[in-house]
């Protein structure tokens, strides 16, 4: 009975821990988002929005070689 109620915390806490991980990613993404909207604004150079851009997926997507 020990043990059920002890593997049946561990998982709540593995289940806090991962909405925790969530709730920290989209804000992460949300503030990227919102500097490359900012980036967008005031660099006119297609050149330099193509970075920003290519920044801005290399760390949704990860890099490509």
């Amino acid at each position: 009975m020990k043990i059920a109620h002890y593997w049946e915390q561990q998982e709540q806490r593995w289940h806090d821990q991962y909405l925790q991980a969530e709730k920290t990613i989209n804000e992460m993404e949300t503030a990227l988002r919102k500097i490359e909207d900012l980036a967008f604004k005031h660099i006119h150079d297609a050149a330099a929005r193509d970075e920003v851009s290519k920044v801005v997926d290399s760390v949704w997507r990860g890099a490509r070689s």
